[in-house]
């Protein structure tokens, strides 16, 4: 079974882009354009994993996963975000982030990295539903 993988990102067209590229190397693919959003589908639709903008109005990434680690959730997060000073690198990774990658970025690096915490937290997929 494919894993699935929720995308919470404000730009429609890089949210475009990660479901066609994800897509094509076989993952189910949810959308959320906005933190809220995102929460909801977390909650319906139980992802293997969240890729999470950072900068989006309303309830930014952070504050997304940090709303979900406080519900004692394993699910691996990756923040994608413009902004790579290490001040924000440090709050993502406060937060319960599993790794953040800077935009722009490389589509086989996201891919690997994607992988490797999918592999990582395969004993946590489970309980992260």
């Amino acid at each position: 079974m494919p894993k699935k993988i929720l995308i919470v990102e404000d730009e429609a067209n890089i949210r475009e882009l990660l479901r066609l590229y994800l897509e094509r190397e076989g993952y189910t693919v949810l959308e959320a354009e906005n933190g809220v959003e995102g929460i909801k589908k977390w909650k319906s639709d139980k992802p293997d994993m969240l890729l999470l903008d950072v900068m989006m109005p309303g309830m930014n990434g952070f504050d997304v996963c940090k709303s979900i680690r406080e519900k004692g959730r394993r699910i691996p997060v990756v923040f994608l975000s413009a902004k790579g000073d290490i001040v924000d690198k440090s709050i993502g990774f406060k937060a319960g982030g599993d790794d953040y990658v800077v935009k722009p970025f490389s589509s086989e690096e996201l891919l690997l990295r994607i992988e490797a915490h999918l592999r990582r937290h395969k004993a946590n997929l489970a309980y992260a539903k």
